[in-house]
């Protein structure tokens, strides 16, 4: 679940700056982005609940948050077998930000990892602007979702992400996203998915998609 307030017409502040924003990535028009919720942002929130198969009243509640916020499980957004698959990996697909740059943690933010652990690689992410979070927490501040990351020590990161229906997801460098580990079963918890080498599990991160730099 998203921690943003209800927000509705007349409402001000970062909420609804954050809400404009999301409706915006969501290609669903608000007017001007200036944290004041009038005509144009509530047309913009009816359209984008009636969408989504939500309530449509206008008022952005947990339900509309997290369908704003949270990632669905989309692989064919990913799973091109070319261009987006091959440039995009476990950390563009966790974030839910395409890139076509393989990004890798830090590097956004001019901090790069400089060994493969999860001091280190935890360190890039944050610079990147993710916040950690315990893994029981139950919603990210902001309009944000879940993310987690494992180390296969010495050798190589991976991410995974919390889709909107409570299990995971995740990308594998330049392969096909999927919802299961590698036993082929669905991921209700990170920290018990059977996660071959990446043996390391060092802890799971909020991302809000406009305070982040990924690259």
């Amino acid at each position: 679940m998203v921690g943003e307030p209800t927000v509705r017409q007349g409402s001000t502040g970062d909420a609804v700056t954050r809400l404009q924003q999301a409706l915006q990535r969501a290609s669903f028009d608000p007017g001007s982005v200036d944290g004041n919720f009038g005509p144009n942002t509530e047309q913009a929130v009816r359209s984008f609940q009636s969408a989504r198969g939500l309530t449509v009243d206008g008022v952005v509640g947990p339900q509309t948050w997290d369908a704003l916020c949270t990632p669905s499980f989309t692989p064919a957004d990913w799973n091109d077998g070319g261009t987006v698959q091959r440039n995009n990996n476990c950390y563009n697909y966790s974030s839910d930000i395409r890139t076509d740059t393989f990004a890798q943690p830090g590097r956004g933010s001019g901090h790069p990892f400089s060994t493969l652990d999860c001091s280190s690689v935890g360190a890039g992410a944050q610079a990147d602007g993710l916040t950690p979070v315990s893994c029981d927490q139950p919603d990210c501040p902001k309009c944000g979702h879940r993310m987690a990351l494992v180390i296969w020590p010495g050798q190589d990161f991976h991410w995974y992400r919390r889709d909107i229906d409570g299990t995971w997801s995740h990308k594998p460098g330049q392969t096909r996203a999927r919802n299961v580990d590698n036993s082929g079963r669905s991921i209700t918890d990170p920290r018990t998915a059977d996660r071959g080498p990446y043996t390391d599990f060092c802890g799971c991160y909020c991302l809000c998609k406009p305070d982040v730099t990924i690259r």
